[in-house]
């Protein structure tokens, strides 16, 4: 098959709802073209699967029976920056094959942007064959790997018990949480379900370190530093909670990470590896990070000292450069609507204990022509209000050093512009105030 009908027939059986998202979307004409050339697709793609499993068929596992867990690189869509994870069952007595995606979603239903946003998502499970998912991914550039886990004929049952109701439950649905109930936290419970049960238990790693679910979203992120800039930005103090034992298993690179040296103890006491053998299912070129000149940090820091310089410049001439104050005060208005919008209506985990809202709300919005009216005037309102947009930055100074909340890095500079401000306008506020005094 050539290089150019390969990719095109990745493309098209990419997952079966994609194809059911387009039939739902033709007319009843190109409907019957289109199942056609599935078929026609389906046929080639079967072929051409038949073939890779016959030339990597001393790769595949020793046992007849095994499940696997299958890691996928990250992606370059911020929806695909962390990975993802998925399971697989073998058993080659049966000729069955199969992966189980609880990644699911479809951007067409109702409300679904909405949803998403609201934390309100629901997402599915739905199986595959390894051939198809593999594809998908090389197609988009992203690697796939392979553990191979140690696992009794009992508990491969339990496995597949679990994942056989879920695909088989009319409508079977989930909450998507991303940092407790996802498609990595999903495969992962029910491998530790099926260990458990059986009278088994995990016994992870001893060399895991300890750390917060913030930092290892960070981690991850760090390839697209204005990605995790604007991530961080939206969580709240909730996910600087350490994340101990299995909590730290809701990233699918971490989670496999830590797979690798976690071990079993069955019931008679003997410790065995978990994971029996790894291998390489899609290689493909590692995410390249992101080398952007201006990082958040540094474009926060050149804002706060380009903000000094020209605040001294206003000061020594006895300027007021209400412009630059009305630029401010709507941006720090602009951003507290989405803070806020989160913070009382999103489900998310963390969006609610986001202490960036006393500062980042939607107040300097609503205020901002009284407060600029004010200071061309030479009234107190603009003063007072300086005073608490003032206090509120030294708040969070104090939330900081406390540790109640991690902030993202290069933040306390950017609003470090808005103390700059205040202090300006209180400073010489106070000093009309006292000259006014004197002369009368």
């Amino acid at each position: 098959m050539s290089d150019f009908f390969r990719n095109f027939a990745r493309e098209i059986i990419y997952y079966p709802y994609r194809m059911s998202n387009i039939l739902a979307k033709s007319d009843k004409g190109l409907r019957v073209i289109w199942l056609i050339l599935l078929l026609l697709l389906a046929t080639v793609q079967a072929t051409w699967a038949q073939t890779d499993v016959a030339e990597n068929e001393g790769d595949e596992p020793r046992d007849s029976v095994f499940v696997s867990i299958l890691t996928c690189a990250p992606g370059v869509e911020a929806y695909d920056l962390y990975g993802h994870t998925a399971l697989r069952i073998c058993d080659t007595r049966q000729n069955f094959d199969r992966v189980y995606n609880y990644g699911i979603y479809s951007f067409n239903q109702p409300n679904f942007v909405w949803h998403f946003i609201l934390g309100k998502t629901d997402y599915t499970m739905m199986s595959t064959t390894p051939a198809l998912f593999m594809a998908a991914y090389a197609a988009e550039g992203r690697s796939v790997s392979e553990q191979v886990l140690q696992l009794t004929p009992e508990q491969v049952g339990i496995v597949a018990r679990i994942v056989y109701e879920n695909e088989c439950t009319p409508n079977w649905t989930y909450h998507y949480r991303y940092s407790d109930d996802n498609c990595t936290t999903r495969v992962i419970d029910a491998v530790h379900y099926a260990l458990k049960a059986s009278g088994s238990r995990m016994v992870l790693p001893d060399t895991m370190q300890i750390t917060t679910y913030r930092e290892m979203i960070r981690r991850y992120a760090a390839v697209y530093p204005w990605t995790e800039f604007s991530d961080d930005l939206l969580m709240g103090a909730e996910l600087d909670r350490e994340a101990m034992g299995m909590a730290q298993l809701f990233l699918p690179q971490r989670a496999a990470e830590i797979l690798q040296g976690t071990m079993v103890q069955n019931t008679q006491g003997e410790v065995y590896p978990l994971v029996r053998e790894n291998r390489i299912l899609v290689e493909r070129p590692a995410l390249k990070p992101d080398h952007t000149s201006i990082t958040p940090m540094i474009f926060c820091v050149s804002l706060l000292v380009l903000m000094l310089l020209f605040t001294y410049y206003e000061m020594a001439r006895q300027k007021n450069f209400w412009v630059c104050d009305a630029v401010l005060l709507a941006a720090q208005g602009l951003a507290g609507c989405i803070i806020t919008f989160l913070f009382f209506l999103s489900q998310h985990p963390g969006m609610d204990s986001n202490w960036l809202v006393l500062l980042l709300n939607p107040l300097p919005l609503l205020l901002l022509w009284p407060v600029i009216r004010s200071q061309r005037r030479g009234s107190r309102f603009h003063l007072y209000f300086y005073a608490v947009n003032g206090d509120l930055y030294l708040i969070l100074l104090l939330i900081a050093a406390l540790n109640i909340q991690d902030f993202p890095r290069g933040f306390l500079y950017l609003a470090g512009c808005l103390l700059i401000r205040a202090l300006k306008h209180v400073i010489t506020g106070i000093k009309k105030i006292k000259e006014t005094k004197k002369n009368s």
